[in-house]
């Protein structure tokens, strides 16, 4: 007589619930991706943002050339002469990110450093509000500086974002970080994991 067997209900439950989790930790959401500034880092002096709803366009630029500090967390260098640009497509009802990239050049136009944005966060706090991205697929002569992963914070004045990406907004920089990046894992995913296997223990108890 043929032998079947059956998945046991509390396998099955697993199995769906880590497919919903994995779906919901890799939704775009827009909210912040709390960063935390390392080392090596590339402060920017100055960049001009500015967000148009019609099209989703998210772009933070350095108006003309600016000063960044490069630093490895113990003596900074200064380059007067870089340009610094940001460009990001987001959803224009979630601010969810859909695609951009990052390109520093020096004074010669050589590429010091590149990538293609993932993720992106923000704050809104009144005028001082703080927009998050990271980035991989890094290129440019300091990319063995930077490793697999970069992250960048940009703090804002002046900026007319109001939490909605239906409203175009702009904003002025006079700080802002690139870095390497080390990723928090937001605490909402610690929390539905453990309420997973909690799931998983009374289940299995069961049979």
């Amino acid at each position: 007589m043929p032998h079947t067997t059956t998945t046991p209900g509390w396998k099955r439950l697993v199995a769906v619930a880590l497919g919903t989790a994995w779906l919901y930790a890799s939704q775009a959401i827009a909210a912040p991706l709390d960063l935390m500034q390392q080392f090596p880092d590339i402060q920017v002096s100055e960049l001009d943002i500015s967000y148009d709803a019609g099209t989703g366009s998210f772009s933070a630029n350095s108006p003309g050339d600016v000063m960044l500090a490069y630093s490895d967390g113990i003596d900074p260098t200064e380059y007067f002469d870089w340009t610094y640009s940001l460009s990001a497509s987001l959803d224009s009802g979630t601010g969810a990110l859909i695609s951009g990239s990052l390109e520093i050049r020096d004074g010669s136009s050589n590429l010091r450093l590149a990538g293609s944005l993932t993720a992106f966060g923000y704050t809104d706090a009144g005028n001082t509000d703080v927009f998050e991205f990271l980035f991989d697929g890094i290129d440019g002569a300091l990319a063995g500086d930077f490793g697999a992963l970069g992250g960048i914070i940009i703090n804002t004045s002046s900026s007319s974002f109001i939490g909605d990406f239906t409203t175009d907004f702009t904003a002025t920089s006079l700080e802002s970080d690139t870095f390497a990046a080390v990723v928090p894992i937001p605490a909402a995913v610690w929390l539905f994991g453990s309420g997973l296997l909690g799931l998983a223990a009374a289940a299995r108890r069961r049979h």
